[in-house]
């Protein structure tokens, strides 16, 4: 007798290389999360300046500010548990999929990546450039979005039967002038 599955609407981060767990050589911070922000595995995060708490990123309210990836769900027991939650900082060189981005975009390796605005608060967008002016949160690598559905059963596939994620490389640039 079987009691069904639960699968989630999209997969938890994925870091494919420059994380070791709890070893000190990584970049990454945790803290606590914003209470009812429902905050998801890949989705991009940074610390609230006034509570010191973890909130979705939003390039219109978080311009130059250092963004993460959230390593767990908030719901999650062991962030439940503890109280914190890890970040992934786009400071470090990490390679990581995400399930949290544009996929109406035309993602292709060497494209900027930026933070999304707006309705895709928490996502990554595509850059138009590099230009000094343009803050950028990584690189797309390994050919841009990848289906991972024959390889990972934890989330739903689309009508399609697919399941997206974007590669990509963390190199966080500040705007300048």
């Amino acid at each position: 007798m079987t009691y069904g599955e639960y699968r989630r609407a999209k997969p938890r981060l994925n870091i494919k290389r420059g994380f070791a767990g709890n070893e000190p050589q990584s970049i990454t911070h945790s803290a606590q999360p914003t209470a009812g922000a429902n905050i998801r595995s890949g989705e991009l995060i940074v610390i609230d300046g006034n509570t010191g708490c973890w909130v979705r990123c939003d390039s219109a309210n978080h311009a130059n500010v250092v963004p993460y990836f959230a390593f767990q769900d908030q719901s999650d027991t062991d962030v439940q548990s503890s109280g914190l939650l890890l970040g992934i900082s786009c400071l470090g060189e990490f390679e990581l999929q995400t399930a949290y981005f544009d996929t109406a975009d035309a993602w292709a390796f060497g494209d900027p990546v930026i933070k999304g605005t707006g309705a895709l608060a928490g996502s990554v967008d595509r850059g138009a450039s590099f230009l000094t002016a343009v803050e950028t949160i990584g690189v797309v690598s390994q050919g841009g979005m990848e289906d991972i559905a024959a390889t990972n059963s934890e989330a739903t596939p689309d009508g399609n039967g697919r399941v997206w994620v974007l590669n990509l490389v963390t190199q966080w640039k500040p705007a300048g002038a």
